[in-house]
């Protein structure tokens, strides 16, 4: 299987309003994974909401994409480290 977390074209992308965040791998995988991320609260936020009504969609897209790395067939998970650089409160 051949992949890439790259994006080569960001910057047509980002001039259109599209996403560079890479699609999963797994999509089967990154549903079931978002089901109980979306669910949690953030506890320390007033009102305690969840992530899914506080966090921007690209936010859940990138953790998708993550979660979507694992291959339940093989117990791999292909995107083992993830580095996310943004300026503060851009969720």
């Amino acid at each position: 299987m051949q992949w890439t977390t790259a994006c080569p074209d960001w910057w047509r992308c980002l001039a259109a309003g599209e996403s560079i965040i890479p699609e999963p791998l797994f999509p089967e995988e990154a549903e079931a994974s978002l089901e109980v991320f979306k669910g949690l609260k953030i506890v320390d936020a007033p009102g305690s909401p969840t992530i899914e009504a506080a966090c921007a969609p690209w936010v859940l897209a990138f953790a998708g994409a993550i979660f979507g790395s694992y291959n339940s067939e093989t117990g791999e998970r292909l995107i083992r480290e993830v580095m996310l650089c943004i300026p503060k409160k851009n969720s």
